[in-house]
């Protein structure tokens, strides 16, 4: 879709920086992670839980893939993990940096992680796969202006959709928090995961910012331990998560929001837990599981 000539005119306008082959360079945040395979320093936000003068953000559906970095040359998850994504989709990609999602589609994050996983790009999932470009991390303007700028790069569909193999997530504006609850509503009921909201003066930076906010339902819900999953990394000699089961037999882990007491005395086989999530994948399972004690 974009060749070098035209990838050498982006980058002049929005100021990448640009190798002799006409690739762009990676971001000098990002050149030692990318080098060495290590996670990645991306731009990432925090649960929307105060409120927020709404009218300064914009607002997106939470798309349910798995976060993918163009660096120009090769698509990078945000572990350093290096994607060998289909012609397909890196033919449509300019030599300038993206962060975006790869998807395939509503409640198929696991298949999408899968499918990244199995290091094999011809497989015919990957036929369903979009990246879903949410932002243009070496643009020197705030996200309104970024956002602008890759409307002028992307298709934009209405609504997020698999018709294209690259496209840009289209954003909206709301006056207030009921507009928003409402739009949360309607996303969930459609079978989305939630909502990112991007405040328009934002300027693009590595790490974790407030003004980028995850508006996600929450659902609670009881499990029996059944067994444990060891610990690793610094978790070494710990449990790494709970083997659990719920009332309809479904069984799966729960890693996340342990503290480290738990990890050393967790639960005893048989006792119920408490786990918070944001739903049921297709599969049934709760999605992003996390140990609560609101149920206690």
């Amino acid at each position: 879709m974009f060749g070098l000539t035209t990838s050498l005119i982006f980058n002049s306008i929005f100021g990448y920086a640009t190798e002799a082959n006409g690739k762009a360079a990676v971001p000098t945040q990002l050149g030692s992670s990318v080098s060495q395979m290590q996670q990645l320093t991306l731009m990432h936000g925090i649960s929307f839980e105060s409120p927020v003068n709404v009218s300064q953000y914009y607002v997106s559906e939470k798309l349910d893939g798995v976060r993918a970095y163009w660096d120009g040359r090769h698509l990078w998850s945000r572990t350093g993990l290096l994607i060998k994504a289909p012609e397909a989709i890196t033919r449509e990609l300019p030599a300038v940096p993206l962060d975006g999602e790869l998807w395939l589609g509503r409640g198929n994050f696991g298949t999408m992680s899968g499918l990244i996983h199995s290091n094999n790009p011809s497989q015919s999932s990957w036929d369903q796969v979009s990246f879903a470009i949410f932002d243009l991390p070496s643009h020197g303007g705030n996200f309104a202006e970024r956002y602008e700028a890759l409307k002028h790069l992307f298709p934009l569909p209405e609504y997020p959709s698999q018709t294209y193999p690259v496209f840009v997530i289209p954003q909206t504006t709301l006056s207030n928090e009921q507009q928003l609850l409402d739009y949360l509503a309607e996303v969930v009921k459609q079978g989305g995961e939630g909502l990112m909201l991007h405040k328009q003066s934002n300027a693009y930076t590595f790490g974790r910012t407030s003004n980028v906010l995850k508006l996600k339902p929450a659902y609670y819900s009881s499990a029996t331990v059944i067994g444990y999953k060891p610990g690793s990394g610094k978790y070494e000699g710990k449990i790494g998560a709970l083997h659990v089961r719920n009332t309809q037999g479904i069984e799966y882990y729960v890693g996340s929001g342990l503290t480290d007491n738990l990890r050393e005395t967790p639960p005893e086989i048989g006792s119920l837990v408490c786990v918070k999530h944001s739903g049921l994948t297709v599969n049934q399972k709760p999605r992003f599981p996390r140990y609560s004690k609101l149920c206690e």
